[in-house]
């Protein structure tokens, strides 16, 4: 009898077991490079930054948003460090006064329709110099409306100003240092809740 493999037979027991249980979560094989993973906890987007010489947008994945739908929208950020040639490209941008940008997929943070991408990207940009000299450190804010769907994201760096001032490469620009807050109206309050997370 020819046997089945470790991830299939891993899978058919998770499965099982969620059905037995009563429980309406899908499972999915998450394969790396996937752009929208759904999973038990949420899915993550990807999150994309675009920063060129001659201000051609060219946007590449700068890491993934974490969205847990639900009654109380949770976001997390996983981000990678820039390589080598992206730090000395931001620099050459940043010399040149060019933009530092920013995407995220437009999508929404309810559970209904969490599995649900959106059309189009929310867009948002700095100057890349101001990038560079706040050591890469950003705010991220996403913005939601009632029916939790992403509706803006904007970015500020801390500080914001250009000053000219020198960074060095390797200890200044390898790690982003973020805080991502999500904005939502409340209905009842009238006024908007806020959420925060802070990466490094």
């Amino acid at each position: 009898m020819q046997k089945e493999p470790l991830s299939i037979w891993l899978a058919g027991k998770l499965l099982g077991l969620t059905q037995h249980n009563g429980l309406r979560a899908g499972v999915s094989i998450r394969r790396i490079g996937d752009t929208l993973d759904t999973e038990l906890s949420g899915f993550s987007v990807p999150l994309e930054h675009s920063f060129e010489v001659d201000d051609v947008t060219n946007f590449r994945v700068r890491g993934s948003l974490i969205l847990k739908p639900g009654r109380e929208q949770s976001v997390s950020l996983s981000q990678s460090q820039l390589s080598e040639e992206d730090r000395i490209k931001l620099k050459e941008v940043a010399a040149v006064d060019g933009l530092y940008k920013i995407r995220v997929p437009r999508v929404s943070l309810q559970l209904d329709r969490a599995e649900r991408q959106m059309d189009g990207h929310l867009t948002a940009f700095v100057r890349a110099c101001a990038m560079v000299e706040s050591h890469l450190s950003d705010v991220l804010t996403l913005h939601t409306d009632v029916s939790g769907v992403l509706i803006g994201v904007s970015i500020v760096t801390v500080p914001g100003a250009c000053r000219g001032t020198e960074v060095e490469d390797e200890v200044d620009l390898e790690v982003f240092n973020t805080t991502l807050t999500v904005m939502a109206p409340s209905v009842l309050q009238g006024q908007s809740s806020l959420e925060v997370y802070r990466e490094g």
